[in-house]
């Protein structure tokens, strides 16, 4: 199978119907034909200011974004746009 996409990822078109892609979202979605998707998940972090700890309390993770909010959008911002 030819590997063109961005990053080696496969066009579009040679993707299987009904997957789950694990991938940089921003990277892999310029690669995708306008109108391929019927929905597109992404998980981005939520930039809620806080220091979160798991339940174990040895796991933390500190959910800031450089530059504050208006970083935070600008990373946000070419990604919504491919949505």
């Amino acid at each position: 199978m030819r590997s063109d996409g961005p990053r080696g990822l496969k066009p579009a078109a040679l993707l299987p119907l009904d997957q789950v892609v694990r991938a940089e979202n921003l990277a892999f979605m310029t690669g995708l034909p306008d109108g391929c998707c019927q929905l597109i998940c992404a998980d981005p972090p939520f930039f809620t200011g806080r220091t979160h700890v798991r339940g174990n309390g040895a796991q933390t993770l500190a959910d800031h974004w450089p530059g504050g909010l208006g970083g935070y959008l600008e990373f946000l911002r070419p990604r919504l746009r491919q949505m």
